[in-house]
């Protein structure tokens, strides 16, 4: 009897060894291969600035209009604010695919759109525009319009220091009526991942 209770006392011991050596063993990385990534996933309300003027960088003595985008953001990985500078834009086609508007719309190709979250903490995100670029389609009748852009990350200070990964920005802008109509509110998510090294 006694020869009964040690072996099931030597059993339990080797099953319970077998399993703690089995989860000693497999790797945390595998069981979260993304450990470095941080989810984006922010809403962004503000205002935005058409019709910047500015030298532009190397053309001494030329002047460019521009637009400049001022945000509050809201959501993971944390609330802040976001600046962004609407530099380069390609031509705008006449479009009556993107809108319902009865006039059609403008399709206009965002090609340079440099980025700068800063966070409640004082860590700051850069991104610019991806090579895959985004759209703004203005609705002729309302003035209003959406757009979808492309972003990459491109490093950071604090917690976003050497940080890469991409996002999408999806928007909706509504001009304020003015005597130029140079001011917009503007809405919209943006959604991606950011790699942390």
């Amino acid at each position: 009897m006694k020869s009964m209770h040690a072996w099931r006392q030597r059993c339990a011991v080797v099953v319970g060894l077998t399993i703690a050596l089995a989860l000693t063993l497999t790797p945390a990385a595998a069981a979260k291969p993304d450990d470095d990534d941080t989810v984006m996933d922010l809403r962004f309300a503000g205002t935005f600035i058409n019709a910047v003027n500015y030298v532009a960088p190397g053309n001494p003595g030329v002047v460019q209009s521009a637009a400049l985008g001022q945000f509050k953001t809201k959501g993971s990985p944390g609330d802040g604010e976001l600046t962004l500078f609407d530099g380069k834009t390609g031509a705008p086609i006449f479009n009556f695919d993107c809108c319902d508007g009865p006039f059609g719309c403008l399709a206009i190709p965002v090609i340079e759109n440099p980025l700068i979250f800063t966070f409640n903490d004082l860590s700051l995100l850069f991104a610019t525009t991806a090579p895959t670029g985004g759209e703004l389609c203005v609705d002729l009748a309302t003035g209003s319009s959406t757009g979808t852009i492309d972003i990459v990350f491109t490093g950071g200070r604090g917690r976003f220091a050497g940080a890469t990964g991409e996002a999408v920005i999806v928007a909706e802008v509504e001009p304020v009526r003015g005597s130029e109509g140079s001011l917009s509110g503007e809405t919209g998510t943006i959604v991606g991942t950011i790699v942390l090294p």
